[in-house]
């Protein structure tokens, strides 16, 4: 006779329990949530994060605010060529969930959900007598 091993995670186990309860579950698409993060250095001695833009999009950027990007327009070759500081977060950073999934902790915490202590990534609110849960 075979035996057959499976690992169930958090969000299985959650499942199990939402059906046992007979739980209201949706699921949210959570969009551009990046773009609503502010870019931070993780720590004091981080340096900033600067990104290097290229090409046709440096002399759209200097078209549509001139004085802004003109005075730091340069050439490489024939390539117009600009640095930006990354003021928000952006998707080809690694950091960039990070940050987010501080911001929406302190953003749940805000509103009154608890973060459960073993899985950080769940926090539970008592909302008319049910519980909330956000994963």
């Amino acid at each position: 006779m075979s035996s057959l091993t499976v690992a169930v995670g958090p969000v299985v186990l959650s499942a199990i329990v939402d059906a046992k309860e007979e739980r209201e579950v949706a699921v949210v698409d959570m969009r551009n949530v990046f773009i609503q993060t502010n870019n931070e250095k993780l720590k004091s001695h981080h340096e900033t994060h600067i990104v290097k833009v290229e090409g046709s999009l440096v002399d759209i950027l200097v078209e549509i605010d001139p004085d802004t990007c003109g005075p730091h327009l340069t050439k490489e070759h024939v390539v117009s060529v600009i640095c930006l500081e990354i003021l928000k977060a952006l998707c080809a950073m690694m950091v960039s969930s990070l940050l987010f999934c501080r911001k929406l902790r302190k953003d749940l915490e805000q509103l009154g959900f608890k973060v459960n202590p073993c899985d950080i990534c769940v926090a539970n609110k008592m909302i008319n007598g049910k519980q909330f849960t956000v994963m």
